[in-house]
């Protein structure tokens, strides 16, 4: 079973082996997966209904037996939630797509100011009670992969600076709340960490933040030229180029502090050749690093296929 509480600010991209790009801006990645039976959207969600109609389409004629709940509080994005933050959030170089506003309008408590999952005809047949079939689920034994969007520095109260970060906490306790697990029945926590951390592309006239003190901007150009391989990246949602950055290892010992992860991915190791000298020292360097957090290093990538991992 999959869990997710994505709004349409944010991204995730799955290739198959054979190179088709699934984009996920609604419904968790494990939605294609056959091993997935029930995908959960919790109550921190907010959805945009033709977006999800069409992941609907796609990631169903893949996975065709999976069955898809939403919580009956779930946001239903309006056309004013966008037109609000178009209005309001350029000077951050946010992405602008109305999940802030939504969520804002919810807080507000006025019907005609929001739109909610139960109060939609199309939703009628995926509204569920989520905590409690979560809850079902978990005491008959069954295994539950919460999938989250945005990463944890991007957070609303513990992320690196207010005000350049997402509309939203990003932490484990609201995830779980989300879902509607109780921290007690937590299990592993898995973290993907990227050899060289992004942000989105500022907007004209505006900037997506500043980084941390041990790390610098840096270009596609500059890695393309250090690693021989032509790179440039795009942001999922807005197709902005993303900015990129050295890593820093302040970011990964705060993330540590606060999530506790157990167990790492780190992707984009086609990019070393600029990282901490070179391959051979980077790699034990990451591994040194989250050791002192009781996370260990399981695997390495250099794409977004499943074929381009390696068990560490």
């Amino acid at each position: 079973m999959a869990v997710c509480d994505f709004t349409p600010n944010a991204g995730h991209t799955y290739v198959d082996n054979a190179g088709r790009a699934y984009v996920s801006k609604i419904l968790p990645i494990g939605t294609l997966f056959q091993s997935v039976e029930k995908v959960i959207i919790g109550p921190h969600a907010v959805i945009e209904k033709e977006r999800f109609q069409q992941e609907l389409t796609d990631f169903t004629n893949l996975n065709s037996n999976v069955k898809i709940m939403i919580h009956p509080l779930a946001a239903v994005l309006t056309p004013n939630n966008i037109a609000d933050e178009a209005r309001t959030l350029n000077s951050i170089s946010s992405t602008m797509q109305g999940s802030a506003s939504a969520q804002i309008a919810k807080i507000r408590r006025n019907p005609d100011l929001c739109s909610m999952v139960k109060d939609d005809p199309y939703f009628k047949e995926f509204v569920a009670d989520t905590e409690m079939v979560m809850q079902v689920l978990l005491e008959a034994g069954n295994t539950v992969l919460i999938e989250t969007a945005q990463g944890f520095d991007l957070g609303l109260n513990y992320g690196h600076t207010w005000p350049y970060v997402t509309g939203r906490d990003c932490s484990i306790g609201r995830w779980l709340d989300n879902a509607g697990v109780h921290p007690n029945q937590l299990g592993d926590i898995i973290v993907a960490l990227r050899t060289y951390p992004i942000r989105v592309g500022n907007t004209e006239g505006g900037w997506s933040g500043p980084c941390w003190h041990d790390q610098k901007e840096t270009s596609w150009k500059e890695i393309s030229k250090k690693t021989g391989i032509e790179t440039i990246e795009y942001t999922t949602v807005t197709k902005r180029v993303r900015r990129v950055f050295t890593w820093s290892d302040e970011q990964v010992r705060r993330m540590c502090m606060l999530i506790k992860p157990t167990y790492a991915f780190l992707n984009y190791t086609n990019y070393l050749e600029c990282v901490k000298g070179n391959n051979n020292d980077f790699i034990p360097h990451v591994k040194e690093l989250l050791g002192e957090y009781d996370c260990e290093l399981v695997l390495s990538g250099w794409g977004a296929r499943n074929d381009q991992m390696t068990v560490l």
